[in-house]
């Protein structure tokens, strides 16, 4: 089997030769380890396209300092290499919403660019669909958010509808790429819970994802979701709606065993490997004893779990070699 091949065997519940592997690298771990950490990747190659960092040419929300991206929104930033936070927020008064122009226009130059070429041809490959809530809350600010969340607020359906369009229009454009699927992006939960109430998510937002998910289902590409914190509430929602595989911190929701009970053999899981503690302070054993429990709850006749985990600058290359080595 190729990787693609693998890949598909994995979520589709076939009979995959292997566990498919995948490692996500923040710039930062190339900061700390140069060259060592493409070096691993070389004599373990992952399943996925390999995500490269150009240290010299970093997205500016990633560089000290402020930025302002592509919709207006004010960054700021200490750390070179990790992800700053958005400190003036364009709609943080509402009136601003009746002038506020989604940047289709920056939207083409970047989907064409990202897919003009399969960087990596045999590896499975994932086209960027976006990460609505994330935006949403960049553009009003987290805690507003919530607030009109919780009031109805009629402008936070305004919103929403237009990010709709937006994101709607990203993923049209991304599955007529040569892409084998498309990955989503938000964070749902807090260390302990969701960060909205499952009735609010469920009616706000899984409208949004049921419809951006069907625009990749019919062009015939895989779903890819990722979310942090306690999301155990909406696994079954985000199972309905067609995702195929789900980046989560399942060691916050009870560990690989509690999350298996539920729905190993419904949706593959992507990783991850414990990123809080296993991955940065850990050793290599206990990496490959967290990725044995992760096969032993999850994997259902050696498909629906792919071998993945992030890393950054705590993370020594001897857990990295671990990650890469131990699902097979």
């Amino acid at each position: 089997m190729d990787s693609v091949e693998r890949v598909i065997a994995t979520i589709t519940f076939g009979k995959p030769d292997r566990i498919p592997t995948d490692l996500w690298t923040l710039p930062t771990v190339y900061m700390r380890h140069n060259g060592a950490v493409d070096d691993l990747l070389d004599k373990y190659p992952i399943d996925f396209v390999r995500r490269r960092h150009d240290l010299n040419n970093l997205d500016g929300r990633l560089m000290p300092g402020e930025y302002t991206d592509e919709w207006g929104c004010v960054w700021f930033n200490c750390n070179p290499g990790i992800f700053g936070m958005v400190v003036k927020y364009p709609l943080e008064d509402y009136r601003a919403l009746d002038t506020l122009k989604p940047p289709f226009d920056w939207l083409k130059k970047s989907v064409e660019s990202d897919i003009a070429a399969h960087p990596e041809p045999g590896k499975f490959w994932n086209g960027w669909g976006g990460d609505f809530f994330h935006r949403m809350c960049w553009l009003r600010g987290m805690e507003n958010v919530m607030y009109d969340l919780m009031d109805g607020k009629p402008e936070i359906y305004r919103l929403r509808d237009m990010l709709l369009d937006f994101f709607g229009t990203q993923v049209s454009m991304v599955v007529k790429g040569d892409v084998n699927g498309v990955t989503f992006a938000d964070d749902f939960g807090s260390q302990q819970q969701l960060l909205i109430p499952p009735r609010i998510w469920r009616e706000f937002i899984k409208p949004v994802y049921k419809e951006l998910v069907g625009i990749c289902k019919s062009a015939g590409k895989y779903v890819f979701f990722h979310s942090d914190g306690v999301i155990y509430e909406i696994i079954d929602d985000l199972i309905e709606i067609g995702v195929d595989a789900l980046n989560s911190q399942i060691w916050c929701m009870g560990g690989p065993e509690e999350v298996g009970k539920r729905f190993a053999g419904r949706i593959t899981f992507w990783g991850e490997l414990d990123r809080q503690h296993t991955v940065p302070h850990g050793t290599p054993d206990d990496i490959r004893a967290a990725a044995e429990r992760m096969k032993q709850s999850l994997c259902v006749n050696g498909a629906g779990l792919i071998g993945q985990a992030e890393v950054d600058d705590l993370t020594s290359l001897e857990n990295i070699e671990a990650i890469l080595t131990a699902w097979n």
